[in-house]
């Protein structure tokens, strides 16, 4: 569906849970000069680039943050309650034995410390908390946000990158862009969880540029 579809179907299925709602709001973080520099060894930058992380203009500082909020999947604001569907839109416990990576689906089950208690699919039973976005630029600032969104139904937008077990595609007459109907498919990981609710070829598209290139590859 589109944004404002999605949308609509995530609210209405929200409203039918009969549970207490939960809001979790996202915040702009900065860290202190001493992580950001960790941050930045972390990620083989130079010492130059560090500094210059930390001398930020307040002007420079507006720009990243509201770039950071408009640029990452989180929600501005999400409501939670128990029984919510919801996707991970970050990788979190990438150490333990069960993982969660972006795209796995499960339901809030319950509250933990005003922290959503979730079931995932996979079987994994986790408490998640906040994730923080770092800027690229500037590995001191960043926003933070709870790593979830309503997942009874998302846009192929927010649907790329992340692989799911299972959906119902949509990939009538609503897709409109180049390479739309092969990021939806190709989200599933198998044809097992795979659900065409409306599928129009004369939609996919393939972008030219695309296709010149590949044709000097031949």
């Amino acid at each position: 569906p589109r944004r404002r579809e999605a949308e609509l179907i995530n609210a209405m299925e929200l409203e039918k849970l009969p549970s207490e709602k939960k809001c979790f709001t996202l915040t702009r973080v900065e860290i202190v000069p001493e992580q950001a520099q960790a941050k930045q060894s972390q990620a083989k930058q130079s010492q130059a680039q560090a500094k210059q992380a930390q001398e930020i203009s307040p002007e420079q500082r507006e720009i990243e943050h509201t770039f950071l909020t408009n640029n990452i999947m989180a929600d501005k604001e999400i409501v939670l309650k128990k029984g919510a569907q919801v996707m991970c839109i970050a990788n979190i416990d990438m150490e333990s034995t069960e993982p969660i990576v972006n795209g796995s689906q499960g339901i809030v089950v319950d509250f933990v410390g005003n922290l959503p208690l979730v079931q995932f699919n996979s079987g994994a039973r986790r408490t998640v908390g906040y994730h923080t976005w770092n800027s690229e630029t500037y590995p001191s600032l960043g926003v933070k946000q709870i790593p979830l969104i309503y997942a009874w139904a998302i846009t192929i937008h927010k649907a790329q990158g992340v692989s799911l077990d299972m959906a119902q595609i949509d990939a009538g007459s609503n897709i409109f862009e180049c390479g739309q109907t092969y990021v939806a498919l190709s989200r599933i990981k198998s044809l097992d969880g795979l659900y065409l609710t409306a599928f129009n070829p004369q939609k996919i598209k393939v972008n030219k540029k695309v296709q010149e290139f590949y044709s000097t590859l031949c």
